[in-house]
């Protein structure tokens, strides 16, 4: 039976291979393709009324908050 010999320590990473992304990197034009199942993203309308509750949640912590 053979020994395995672990590999020496190197500071640079070992070159990788072959493309890792998942789409193969092409670049996507255009709006996003519509999912069906999933409902559309939030309306300005509805974007502004989340701003505003959020100014007002920010607005409720208490001084020791984030510390």
């Amino acid at each position: 039976m053979t020994e395995r010999k672990e590999p020496e320590y190197s500071s640079t990473p070992r070159a990788r291979r072959g493309n890792r992304r998942a789409t193969g990197g092409s670049a996507v034009g255009g709006s996003e393709p519509r999912l069906a199942g999933l409902t559309p993203s939030a309306t300005p309308v509805e974007q502004s009324q989340d701003a505003q509750r959020d100014e007002w949640m920010k607005a409720q912590k208490p001084p020791h908050y984030g510390l």
